[in-house]
């Protein structure tokens, strides 16, 4: 079985290479994997020419029914990468969504997403060398719920939060309480009516627990990615390295 998974593996980054040409990106653009449990679980990841030795990385979770491709593309975080010398991965959802059904904290550890993520931090360790101090989450709706989730449960992992159009899981936003306190920002469209009530809400729960958080409210802007304030969310991780 982990033979067959680790083969699957090796044709996917070969497959990623061929994309990254057509992009003609300043970077490789490559499909890998990582074995969790009998499955291998993949991602998409954007890998500068121009990359220092110990590059920051950003692990960016799509949204219910977007792809590891289509986020790349709506969120133009490729040419970021670029742009900062940096890495960013898109990991692959197993159903389409980020499971946020773990109701209390003594059950998080057995949440079915975090073996996933840690083994890609372990793999983008070892192969990319990145910079312990800047790891970062961003999510886009869904997959910003779960930026959130990871940011409490590996707060020692991860340095800042990004959550575009996600509101707080409301098991975790009943039970903020992790060792260290991660900054966390926000982003919503102020058309945005599935989540933007939430999200205010959520700022202030965040700023009632002590958390360094903020919230911006782009006008005339629906449940969709903000292009333009990529420069924003780096520039509040520059704020809080």
């Amino acid at each position: 079985m982990r033979l067959a998974i680790l083969l699957l593996l090796s044709c996917t980054a070969g497959i990623g290479v061929y994309v990254a040409r057509k992009q003609r990106l300043a970077a490789e653009v490559l499909t890998d994997g990582v074995v969790v449990g009998d499955y291998a679980r993949l991602f998409r990841i954007v890998i500068p020419h121009e990359l220092p030795e110990r590059p920051a990385v950003i692990i960016a979770y799509h949204g219910v029914g977007d792809t590891i491709e289509s986020m790349a593309e709506y969120s133009q975080l490729d040419r970021l990468a670029v742009e900062h010398g940096m890495l960013v991965a898109f990991p692959k959802s197993h159903s389409g969504m980020w499971a946020l059904s773990q109701p209390l904290p003594e059950t998080w550890e057995e949440h079915p997403e975090l073996e996933f993520f840690d083994n890609l931090l372990v793999r983008l360790r070892d192969h990319y060398a990145v910079d312990p101090k800047q790891i970062y989450v961003m999510g886009m709706s869904n997959g910003g719920s779960f930026a959130q989730l990871l940011g409490v449960i590996r707060c020692s992992e991860i340095n800042c939060v990004m959550a575009h159009s996600g509101s707080c899981p409301m098991q975790l936003a009943e039970n903020l309480a992790p060792q260290i306190k991660r900054p966390v920002l926000m982003i919503v469209g102020s058309d945005d009516t599935a989540v933007k009530n939430a999200m205010q809400a959520d700022l202030e729960n965040y700023h009632a627990q002590n958390f360094p958080a903020e919230l911006i409210v782009v006008p005339s802007l629906g449940h969709t990615w903000s292009p333009q304030h990529n420069k924003v969310a780096m520039d509040f991780f520059a704020k809080h390295r």
